[in-house]
């Protein structure tokens, strides 16, 4: 399996919105964001998810964020 480190495509694959191409015939003007709270193969972050008050502070984290960002 290869990491975002070894590819020579500088991020390319990332692509989750637009531009138009063969496979999106339209680009999207939605906003996005793509986020990577925790690992999951890192033990001591794995064990986090475990924990509801881990989980309810990272929805309310992404919560906030969305909110801020319309505001």
């Amino acid at each position: 399996m290869d990491d975002d480190l070894n590819l020579e495509n500088n991020g390319e694959h990332i692509f989750v919105l637009g531009p138009p191409n063969q496979d999106r015939k339209t680009a999207t003007n939605m906003p996005g964001a793509l986020t990577e709270a925790l690992f999951i193969t890192n033990d001591t972050e794995a064990a986090l998810l475990e924990d509801n008050k881990v989980i309810t502070a990272l929805a309310r984290g992404y919560a906030e964020a969305i909110e801020g960002y319309f505001n």
